[in-house]
């Protein structure tokens, strides 16, 4: 996880020195206008763990349908990409869309294979195997850039990605057979798998539309330009976010799933969970919202400056959403799939009147801000069915967020002060020095923060996750090496 951020931010550094704004708002657009893709990718994933058929039969008869559905994507992006270059009309649009359909016809097999390697147990070859693709598709990618195929390398980039996966996942897979102890897990095993495709289809759908939505809109409201800084903005947030909810899902749900097999005091575990959460939230919120705008145009160059100054406005929502993906969970450890896809309908609901009053005001920092407010949305009414169902104490979960928010925005204010005192190289160095006293502050008070009063119960966060949390950590490619007990492999269906 960490050599991939560290490609991602030297690609970042590369690319923002070669690809203009409107380049990168073009690009932005037609990737997310690959959003069946992506989609259609995450559903597979998540059909391959739950699946009876990834764990008995042969994997080359599992991979049938990513080959098919890589086919049907292929051709669907091709004969579709006419009319949206037509409907964003941002330069270069058709030629990139056209490029990313390739991605659609790689992306879906290259992923069920790596998954396939981590249900046998490879979980260090697959996940050299996506590092390796990602450092080819960065190096191919900067080297269409250098050679002036600008901004087609950004698009070219993810099909080369695709191919180290694919290739070498469908070599090993033919060498490699299921372990004989794979038992498959409790509530799948009779489970029709068009019902697990609908289910992660429909999850996987809402939830990308959900992100992709905001961008079709900037583009729209703010020109090429002005989507380009905007999703320049929002891509190194996300970068940095996806890392920490990566982290907290391998934390979160290993212990629900424990929790609720055991009959054993599942409310407190959630509890503990959303605290944590909160509090990481409220630590991320405060110190990259303070070192974004200082940190992007020295990353990027000083013509991505209008990038930086956006940055705090994407903090609240990738926070709130720390909390949402951690209700995901716990719900989904309860077998309430319905009730999740209720909730993922209302931030759905939510972002599109944000984005909708955005646009007609033209404001990009409502737009930045719409993810904040329908995650708060969401996760309200994931508080309000944990009350009622009484899973949770919801009045001292509130305590907690209050105080976790409070030293977030003590952290933010700090660091963006002294941030304005020194400009240049140096303002980085600033903004660290203002944070490090409040952290001190926080520290010496740790008795009264929630947060750090549950961890010193609970041992540190950075703690190896149990066996139970392999199938919950096995997408994103942190999962551990499992063994055969039954609270593991049980737990799978959880994911």
């Amino acid at each position: 996880m960490a050599a991939g951020l560290l490609l991602q931010l030297g690609y970042a550094a590369y690319t923002g020195r070669h690809v203009s704004p409107a380049d990168f708002g073009s690009y932005a657009v037609a990737l997310s206008l690959s959003f069946p893709v992506s989609a259609v990718t995450h559903g597979l994933a998540q059909l391959t763990l739950t699946s009876q058929r990834s764990v008995r039969i042969h994997p080359l008869s599992t991979v049938r349908l990513p080959l098919v559905s890589g086919l049907l994507l292929f051709a669907v992006s091709q004969a579709l990409a006419p009319f949206w270059a037509r409907l964003f009309d941002a330069p270069h649009l058709l030629e990139l869309l056209r490029c990313l359909a390739f991605h659609g016809l790689l992306s879906p097999f290259a992923v069920v294979c790596t998954t396939l390697l981590r249900t046998r147990r490879e979980n260090r070859a697959a996940a050299l195997l996506e590092l390796g693709g990602q450092a080819l598709g960065l190096v191919a990618g900067a080297a269409l850039l250098t050679a002036g195929w600008n901004p087609m390398g950004l698009a070219a980039m993810w099909p080369v990605a695709n191919v180290v996966p694919a290739v070498g996942g469908a070599l090993l897979l033919r060498s490699t057979a299921a372990p004989e102890d794979a038992e498959l897990p409790a509530n799948t095993r009779d489970s029709p798998p068009n019902r697990e495709l609908r289910d992660c289809l429909q999850y996987a759908i809402v939830h990308v539309l959900t992100v992709c939505l905001a961008i079709w809109a900037a583009s729209w409201a703010l020109g090429a330009v002005g989507t380009g800084h905007y999703s320049r903005a929002y891509y190194f947030a996300a970068m940095l976010a996806g890392v920490l909810n990566s982290a907290i899902v391998r934390i979160a749900v290993p212990d629900l799933t424990r929790a609720e097999e055991d009959g054993s005091s599942f409310d407190r575990v959630l509890l503990d969970m959303l605290c944590l959460a909160s509090a990481l939230g409220a630590l991320f919120l405060g110190m990259c919202g303070a070192l974004g705008p200082v940190v992007l145009p020295l990353l990027l160059g000083s013509s991505w400056e209008i990038s930086g100054s956006m940055v705090p406005w994407f903090m609240p929502g990738f926070a709130t959403l720390l909390l949402c993906m951690v209700g995901y969970g716990a719900d989904r450890v309860r077998n309430m799939m319905p009730w999740v896809f209720c909730v993922q309908r209302v931030v759905a609901a939510a972002v599109a009147l944000v984005v909708a009053v955005s646009v007609a005001l033209r404001s990009p920092q409502l737009l930045a801000l719409s993810t904040a407010f329908a995650t708060a949305a969401g996760h309200v009414i994931q508080l309000r069915r944990w009350h009622r169902d009484r899973v949770v104490n919801v009045p001292r979960l509130l305590h907690a967020y209050a105080v976790h928010l409070g030293i977030g925005l003590i952290v933010f204010l700090a660091g963006s002060m002294g941030g304005l005192l020194v400009d240049g190289p140096a303002a980085m160095a600033a903004v660290l020095c203002a944070i490090l006293p409040v952290l001190l502050a926080a520290w010496v008070c740790r008795s009264f923060i929630p947060a750090l009063q549950t961890s010193t119960a609970r041992g540190p966060l950075g703690r190896a996750p149990s066996k139970a949390g392999f199938a919950a950590s096995v997408v994103s490619g942190t999962a551990p090496r499992p063994e055969a007990t039954g609270r593991g492999k049980q737990s799978e269906r959880h994911l």
